[in-house]
């Protein structure tokens, strides 16, 4: 059996594509230096793990986790956000859904508080915008009742 030298090197650069994409995947697990926030929502919206966090359309974190609080049945949000963001306490978070392609996101609109958030803390002011079902439902319910 006689291997040539171009199927040693072939297989040597596959194996560290491999790695490096390997490693490069386990870096984008890595959240250390992150701030981890919390928020609960009436309804998620279609947030999920591994969504979007963005302020101003720049994407500043990822959502972490989504479970159900089951003692008031709202979605509970786990995200993290770059350690140099300083959010102040009053911002609100906004889960959003696109209109008709792309996947539901978390949107920062920034407080005016001095005081900011902390690694830990719960954000109190979130709302969920309207899903595009919920808008076309809405306006076929609406020229139903005119019809009548």
């Amino acid at each position: 059996m006689k291997h040539s030298w171009f199927e040693l090197i072939a297989g040597t650069v596959a194996l560290a594509c491999a790695t490096g994409f390997f490693l490069y995947a386990l870096g984008e697990e890595s959240h250390e230096g992150d701030q981890t926030l919390t928020a609960h929502f009436p309804s998620s919206r279609g947030i999920v793990r591994g969504s979007e966090v963005r302020l101003n359309g720049v994407v500043v974190g990822k959502v972490v986790r989504v479970h159900i609080d089951p003692i008031v049945f709202e979605a509970v949000v786990t995200l993290t956000l770059k350690d140099s963001l300083r959010l102040p306490f009053d911002s609100t978070l906004v889960a959003q859904s696109p209109l008709l392609l792309g996947e539901a996101y978390l949107s920062v609109i920034p407080g005016k508080e001095a005081t900011a958030l902390q690694s830990g803390d719960r954000v109190v002011s979130t709302r969920s915008e309207l899903t595009f079902e919920e808008i076309l439902e809405r306006a076929v319910f609406v020229v139903g009742e005119q019809a009548r």
